[in-house]
C-alpha cells in the first residue's frame, strides 16, 4: 500500500538522519552551514523542531535534542 511505502520511506530517512547526527564530532556542532546564519547545531535543531511539530517519533527526537543540546522552540 502507498501508506506503508511512505511510512517505510520516512522511517528510513529518519534512521539515515540519526546516523548522520551521531557522526557529528563535538567540535563540529558550531561549524557553519551553506546558510551562513546557521551552525550545524542550529540546522539540526530546526529539523528536530519541525519533526516534533509533524508528530515524528518522540524518542528519536529526544535523542537528537540531547545530542545537539538545543531545546525545541514552542510550536
Amino acid at each position: 500500500m502507498l501508506t506503508d511505502d511512505l511510512i517505510a520511506t520516512f522511517s528510513s530517512a529518519q534512521a539515515a538522519f540519526t546516523e548522520r547526527v551521531h557522526a557529528v564530532a563535538p567540535d563540529q556542532w558550531q561549524l557553519g552551514t551553506p546558510d551562513t546564519q546557521w551552525t550545524v547545531a542550529d540546522l539540526v535543531g530546526h529539523l528536530v523542531d519541525e519533526h516534533r511539530r509533524a508528530g515524528a517519533d518522540a524518542p528519536v527526537i529526544d535523542r537528537l535534542v540531547a545530542l545537539t543540546g538545543r531545546r525545541p522552540r514552542p510550536a
